[in-house]
């Protein structure tokens, strides 16, 4: 009889004996028995056994898990690097885990995969690039554009846009190739400071920088615009992207006042077409410059001042005479994709 949590000789010789089966190694599966028929045949109660199982010494030991961790075969290995080297544009834990699947038969645990990807040399992590879809009636007007617009005078053109900066670079999806560059890695910041920024540049008149609100409507836009805007010749054209808070067409006569009491006429620009807008560059190498060698910025202060030290160098360096030339081979290139997006740019 069992009181508590003491055995009787014949109840503990007993549970020795069944939970030999259950811990042993070289038991085939049919032998195996679980805890619960230990208890059944024993009369046990769940904490009992477990209280026998912590104290007794007779009881046998289950190997334990802890200590050195699981490191996968040299085969495994070799056919993680081949798929790499396979996929030039990289792929994805997820994507890797099905091909090994797949093709090789390799059962490997996303989470394990992921931290001998962190690990191991000559592997690195890098960012998929955002790339909008194209329908036929887009493509139709990138081609239009540029054939209408590769051979004019840039000089006289002031190309406007918006950027949200974090305080930290956001990872939009983890890819892993075989490029022998590397990455730092930053701390992952809790809440990031977000500063919103708009910008003109072009060669016509002085670049502008502003901050603005995050989430600006169109009374924002252009009260913004008649703040910020300098008068100037009649002869300079403003040129922004088709953002949805930058007027409907039934408020088109507004902004197109604003921009002629500045000296502005109003340019069109197709939709969908970034790689048109020289600007979209200064703010890549704006986010490359500030957050280079895995730096980061816990105020907004600190962002806002760093982002702007950064713009006066970089349109230096980049809005001179060779924007003629640079806008004629962004037309060339599209021209010769028939309207898609240029495989030099995207």
């Amino acid at each position: 009889m069992v009181k508590g949590k003491h055995f009787s000789t014949e109840c503990h010789t007993s549970a020795v004996g069944w939970l030999s089966k259950v811990y042993s190694y070289k038991a085939t599966k049919s032998n195996l028995v679980s805890l619960g028929y230990i208890k059944q045949q024993n009369a046990l109660s769940d904490r009992t056994l477990r209280e026998w199982l912590r104290r007794s010494r007779d009881a046998p030991k289950k190997k334990g898990t802890s200590g050195r961790p699981i490191s996968l075969t040299k085969y495994t290995e070799n056919n993680i690097l081949r798929c790499l080297r396979r996929n030039k544009d990289g792929l994805t834990c997820t994507e890797l885990h099905s091909i090994l699947k797949n093709e090789y038969g390799a059962i490997i645990h996303r989470t394990t995969l992921g931290r001998w990807l962190k690990k191991i040399q000559g592997v690195r992590m890098i960012k998929k690039k955002l790339v909008f879809e194209l329908t036929q009636r887009h493509k139709k007007a990138r081609l239009d554009w540029c054939l209408k617009h590769r051979n004019r005078d840039w000089m006289t053109v002031m190309f406007a846009d918006e950027k949200l900066f974090v305080g930290q670079v956001h990872v939009r999806e983890k890819r892993y190739t075989t490029n022998s560059a590397q990455q730092q890695m930053t701390p992952k910041l809790q809440n990031p400071p977000e500063v919103y920024f708009w910008g003109m540049v072009g060669c016509a008149r002085d670049p502008i920088l502003t901050t603005m609100e995050k989430h600006p409507d169109t009374d924002d836009y252009f009260r913004m615009l008649q703040c910020t805007l300098q008068p100037g010749t009649e002869d300079d054209e403003f040129i922004h992207d088709n953002a949805s808070f930058h007027g409907t067409k039934k408020r088109v006569w507004e902004l197109r006042r604003i921009l002629e009491s500045k000296g502005f006429s109003l340019a069109d620009l197709p939709p969908r077409s970034p790689d048109l807008n020289p600007i979209e560059n200064v703010w890549g190498t704006i986010t490359n410059r500030i957050f280079s060698r895995g730096r980061f910025y816990r105020t907004a202060a600190e962002l806002e001042q760093s982002v702007k030290s950064a713009f006066e160098i970089v349109v230096k360096e980049q809005m001179t005479a060779k924007l003629n030339e640079s806008m004629r081979k962004r037309c060339e290139e599209v021209i010769a994709v028939k309207g898609d997006y240029p495989p030099t740019r995207f």
